[in-house]
């Protein structure tokens, strides 16, 4: 804090640099924007010249009246002026860049400060005041921005998963009422999130803690692998439910990184939507699939119906049944190799017993069967295989 007397001798000075504020916010804006490297000549924001302009003048100007007056609050004078700011954090401008506009500003005035005193012996004692000043506004502006940030994401999520709920039930028609593009071709993803240690123990206020934070860290995470391919995105504690413009080709490694994350086993399940309308099935069909992945330990991976047909059809009598009959269409068109594998199941598996039963060699029978694993990939000496064929193959005997 500098001794009455020196603000006094300095009441001259400090007029000079109050009426230079605006130059000096005009020159923080501008190397603020060539520093940013964020923006062209053309796609300057208006606000930028304009409300932060403003903020950034404001902000100078009462850093200079605090000098001679160390006891004012300069937060609370500057409370609106950081209320507009923190309208950067709405529109998801960085912390890092809403810092930084702040920071030259503070350099700024601190350089017209140094040439307007000389001497050093003069202007030390003000830049130490400047900057405690612009600590104590950053402080609150860091805050602030903070409580905005947590405030829009919540907003966000909450509309977020209202929308996804609308198509998921079939509610709406997402190109007649939607507010915004749509994909063409939209893919659901569902998430499964196990219960980590942290949510489980200690107070209410720590679990809650605990698992605030975990959506937190799910969410950054998703967004980080997935990008702009993520169109709609509801996070809880222990689920995700996700709507992607396609398939992401980084969506299993962020599952996997969300299982090391959080230390938990995490199953996902995906189901393409063949258009916008369709996604109340494919939210069905992907909800169907995450329960059969859940009930058999499938997780650090992503699961499709292909996946998990047999398992689904042994759960589901639905949509599966399609999957494994497609995969043995080739037995079923060959009223030789149906026959045969029919019998095949009659017998136990004996092959004496189908030979004999057909009336052919027993090494026509290990033929047949080779033949079938030739143009399915699926062995009969394997019982996951095996246990396909039959499920696939019944539905075509009268």
């Amino acid at each position: 804090m500098s001794p009455p007397g020196r603000a006094v001798d300095m009441s001259s000075d400090i007029s000079v640099l109050r009426r230079r504020t605006n130059a000096l916010a005009h020159t923080t804006i501008d190397r603020y924007v060539e520093a940013s490297g964020l923006y062209t000549p053309e796609t300057v924001p208006e606000h930028l010249y304009r409300d932060s302009l403003h903020t950034i003048r404001r902000f100078m100007d009462t850093a200079l009246l605090a000098l001679g007056d160390p006891g004012l609050d300069v937060p609370e004078i500057l409370r609106d002026e950081l209320a507009r700011a923190n309208d950067r954090a709405a529109e998801g401008v960085p912390l890092r860049n809403f810092l930084h506009c702040w920071q030259i500003g503070a350099d700024t005035l601190i350089e017209a400060v140094e040439e307007q005193l000389g001497e050093p012996s003069r202007s030390a004692p003000v830049v130490v005041q400047i900057r405690a000043t612009y600590d104590a506004v950053i402080r609150e502006a860091i805050s602030a921005y903070e409580r905005t940030s947590r405030d829009t994401i919540t907003a966000r999520a909450g509309w977020s998963s209202r929308w996804i709920a609308h198509f998921f039930d079939g509610a709406v028609s997402p190109h007649d009422d939607y507010p915004g593009e749509v994909p063409e071709d939209p893919v659901v993803v569902l998430i499964h999130i196990g219960v980590t240690v942290a949510e489980t123990t200690g107070s209410d206020q720590v679990r809650t803690i605990a698992g605030t934070r975990k959506v937190r860290r799910t969410r950054a995470l998703l967004q980080r692998h997935l990008g702009e391919r993520l169109w709609l995105a509801d996070v809880r504690e222990q689920s995700a439910r996700l709507i992607t413009s396609s398939v992401p080709s980084e969506l299993a490694t962020a599952v996997e990184k969300l299982q090391e994350l959080h230390s938990v086993p995490v199953a996902a399940a995906v189901a393409q939507a063949e258009r916008p309308e369709d996604l109340r099935r494919a939210a069905q069909e992907a909800s169907e699939v995450l329960e059969v992945a859940v009930q058999i330990n499938r997780t650090g991976c992503v699961t499709s119906l292909a996946d998990v047909a047999l398992e689904h059809h042994l759960a589901h009598h639905s949509m599966s049944l399609a999957v494994l009959q497609r995969r043995c269409a080739p037995v079923r068109a060959n009223e030789e190799l149906l026959e045969t594998l029919n019998v095949y199941f009659k017998t136990d598996l004996d092959r004496r017993q189908t030979s004999e039963a057909l009336h052919v060699h027993p090494n026509t029978i290990d033929n047949r069967l080779a033949k079938i694993r030739q143009l399915t990939g699926l062995d009969s000496r394997h019982l996951p295989d095996l246990m396909i064929l039959a499920v696939g193959v019944k539905y075509a005997v009268p």
